[in-house]
């Protein structure tokens, strides 16, 4: 990267007014700003305000030297100072850039040591609300190749990233620790929100409208664990045949301890929610186990719209020691609720109805092997409970076991 002294250039913003206190700086933006150049000139704490309008990136008298994106390098806040997010727009137009990065980089040098030293800004404990994202890639990426970020918060945001390109996602936590999205409603192509080898992510009150590439998930969560995600709408309702999620709507692989809980689940075309081991590349190793999801909504159009394939809720390949309390899942091709190959699992006072197949349905049969590609856990299935479910109105059976 080049050597430059950007907190020794002087950078205008047309129309542009800062106030200083003895604590931090209030920075007022407006259109046609640079707002990866202000996140540079600014100090931890301070706060960037956006007035109405739409917003582009520039490299123009940045370190950061991607033009297509906004880089946020420093703890600040930057917050849209319309009444709603859809007053200010962030737009990102590229297809091969994602719009908004938080990480760490060299934003300027100092010049004054032998050799120049570098000045590396790190986001950690930095807030983006109330504005919309348009991008012709991804949304927001929060992740470092050098350090694990943390405590980025994500709140009343809107993010539109709905071209062809399959590699759009809306939000991707790689690799950070406490994260908070808060009211982020996303449109995508690729999956809404990708959370990977992440831990204490608190996912609420927030919405998929939907994703649009083949097999595309409202949420995926890969490695980590004691993740919340609660009282989200994880899909949109859709007349039948349709669907607004291009392939499972939730995925929990090879993770631990994470809580679902009081979430819809709607619109998906396959699964509805999956706790599963995999040997996928780029996945963590660990093993699913110790997970919890309890009082969800999940329903699908699969058996009306005469789809093959697409449990409610499933548990295999050795997703051990999972508690699924008080669900009610409905409209699904296949079972409502299915453990296979593992142990230790509970289900407990959940309602399933309305399914072709069977409502409840446990096995560790020959069929189910080929879809544990794990070959140490293709166990038999052992010490699970039902306890209190309701299993009605399911078209072949009500409850279903095998061994």
């Amino acid at each position: 990267m080049t050597r430059r002294n950007v907190l020794g250039a002087l950078v205008l913003f047309a129309g542009s007014l800062f106030a200083s206190t003895a604590s931090a700086t209030n920075w007022s933006l407006s259109p046609g700003d640079n707002l990866t150049a202000a996140i540079e000139q600014a100090v931890d704490g301070d706060t960037i305000t956006l007035t109405p309008g739409v917003y582009t990136p520039s490299a123009v008298g940045t370190a950061y030297p991607d033009g297509k994106q906004f880089a946020v390098v420093k703890r600040v806040r930057i917050v849209g100072g319309g009444l709603t997010p859809s007053e200010v727009t962030l737009s990102a137009p590229s297809t091969n850039s994602l719009a908004v990065v938080f990480l760490s980089y060299t934003y300027a040098w100092n010049t004054s040591t032998n050799p120049a030293t570098a000045i590396v800004g790190n986001p950690s404990g930095a807030t983006l609300e109330n504005l919309t994202i348009e991008s012709g890639a991804g949304g927001v990426h929060i992740s470092d190749v050098s350090s694990r970020l943390h405590d980025i918060t994500l709140k009343n945001v809107v993010i539109h990233a709905v071209t062809n390109n399959p590699l759009s996602f809306g939000v991707v936590l790689d690799k950070v620790d406490r994260i908070v999205l808060e009211n982020v409603e996303v449109t995508s192509s690729s999956t809404a929100f990708y959370i990977r080898d992440s831990s204490e992510t608190l996912l609420m009150n927030s919405t998929v409208i939907s994703t649009s590439a083949d097999n595309s998930n409202a949420l995926a969560v890969l490695g980590g664990e004691r993740n919340i995600i609660v009282n989200n709408a994880l899909g949109t309702p859709v007349a039948t045949p349709g669907v607004t999620v291009n392939g499972a709507a939730v995925a929990f692989y090879n993770t631990q301890r994470n809580r679902f809980e009081l979430n819809s689940v709607q619109g998906h075309r396959d699964d509805g929610v999956d706790f599963h081991n995999t040997n996928v590349s780029g996945v963590p190793t660990q093993q699913t186990l110790d997970n919890y999801a309890g009082k969800n909504s999940v329903i699908s159009n699969g058996w009306a719209a005469g789809r093959p394939g697409g449990t409610g809720m499933w548990v295999n390949c050795s997703a051990n020691n999972s508690w699924l309390y008080g669900n009610d899942v409905q409209g699904g091709p296949e079972a409502g609720m299915t453990i296979w190959l593992s142990n230790s699992n509970m289900l407990l006072g959940n309602s399933t109805h309305n399914n072709k197949d069977a409502g409840l349905f446990l096995s560790g049969a020959a069929d189910t092997i080929p879809l544990c590609p794990v070959t140490a856990y293709q166990v038999k299935p052992d010490r699970n409970y039902l306890y209190s479910n309701s299993a009605y109105f399911n078209q072949t059976d009500s409850i279903v076991v095998r061994t």
